[in-house]
């Protein structure tokens, strides 16, 4: 919790919410660097995406 706020407040200029926070900080907590998302927050936030492939 301590982790999220302080990554908030690192990056008070972007919306992130709570819960990219906490995902965030998890992820750093467990040496995370990837992201299976479309969400660029993450990237705001140093992490890497794994997008998936679209189905035709």
């Amino acid at each position: 919790e301590y982790l999220a706020e302080e990554i908030l407040m690192q990056y008070e200029d972007q919306a992130f919410s709570y819960t990219d926070a906490v995902s965030f900080a998890v992820m750093k907590q467990y040496g995370i660097t990837q992201a299976f998302s479309f969400d660029q927050y993450f990237v705001t936030a140093g992490f890497s995406l794994v997008p998936g492939t679209p189905h035709q």
